[in-house]
């Protein structure tokens, strides 16, 4: 099933071991797409890429996953995250610094599989 993924946080080490292990679990032998967008690009470059990024997924039938940093952990609606991120995403999470803890913002999809397979992870990360 390909999916869109958002995920969100100040984090740039965490959001790039989300990625990998979604790639790693739910890939399927294929490359899922994914793009890094700062808040701090303006919101038309923003939604440009979203675009962009969207119709290139579609197109090669792949999952799409936004990495968007953010600066601190503070109310998401400082953001302004565009709102095509949130409507158009199947799952939406946002991570705090230092923290592997998600904290889902939406899921269209019920991916509590997912979100246990990632702590099934982390937790065997701990133990060695």
């Amino acid at each position: 099933m390909n999916r869109i993924i958002t995920l969100i946080s100040p984090d740039k080490i965490t959001l790039s071991m989300f990625k990998s292990f979604y790639e790693k679990i739910y890939g399927d032998n294929k490359i899922v797409l994914c793009k890094d967008i700062n808040f701090l690009y303006s919101k038309p470059v923003q939604e440009m890429i979203f675009a962009d990024s969207i119709k290139e997924s579609k197109e090669k039938n792949l999952s799409f996953i936004i990495k968007y940093v953010i600066k601190t952990n503070t109310d998401l609606s400082k953001y302004q995250i565009p709102q095509c991120f949130i409507d158009e995403s199947d799952l939406v999470i946002k991570f705090d610094m230092f923290s592997t803890k998600p904290e889902i913002i939406k899921d269209r999809f019920g991916s509590i599989d997912i979100l246990n397979r990632w702590e099934a992870n982390i937790a065997s990360q701990d133990q060695t």
